[in-house]
């Protein structure tokens, strides 16, 4: 139903079902920038590599606001253009670059956030697949002495925690550039 819904769209107004609020890190080295290799699991046998990052979510949002009202944390999450949710998004953050990197707080220190337009796409499985607004805001991420020797020992496979499993690798901008899906 939904992929029909957006196929019917010929003017472009399509409005959102659901909108996803994101946090990427940017960490720049050498003119090359870090990306993580996540399961593809339409391509099993084809690469993807993304930004360190990851969605807000409500716990995110109790972190945040020190508060536990579930229904205004709904309310933040299915709002467009969210100051609230964006203002959270250092939360889920942190959480990725340990959770994808090992990365920890004192390790790193995250600089400009740059909100990138809005993307649009079908996402989601059975019956949650819906046409979602993704807002994701870009953090410099500038890491410290031991946070590069952290990114080192994952290079050289000196760090193996189960929750690691995610290979990293370093792209140039060209090279980004020339990977993009949909002028995207």
């Amino acid at each position: 139903f939904e992929s029909k819904r957006v196929q019917s769209d010929h003017e472009g107004k399509i409005a959102a079902i659901r909108t996803v609020f994101v946090a990427w890190a940017l960490i720049k080295l050498e003119g090359r920038i870090l990306f993580c290799e996540r399961e593809d699991k339409k391509r099993e046998d084809t690469p993807h590599y993304v930004l360190a990052g990851g969605r807000l979510n409500i716990d995110d949002l109790k972190k945040h606001f020190n508060r536990a009202d579930k229904e205004y944390f709904l309310k933040i999450l299915n709002t467009e253009n969210s100051k609230e949710a964006h203002q959270a998004l250092k939360v889920p953050l942190e959480r990725e670059l340990l959770e994808e990197l090992g990365i920890k707080k004192n390790q790193y220190q995250a600089k400009e956030q740059y909100k990138l337009k809005p993307f649009y796409m079908l996402a989601g499985d059975k019956a949650n697949f819906s046409y979602t607004r993704y807002e994701i805001d870009l953090f410099e991420v500038s890491l410290n002495f031991d946070g590069l020797k952290q990114i080192s020992s994952l290079e050289n496979n000196i760090f193996t925690a189960e929750s690691l499993k995610n290979q990293i690798s370093w792209f140039t901008v060209d090279e980004v550039i020339k990977a993009q899906k949909n002028n995207q």
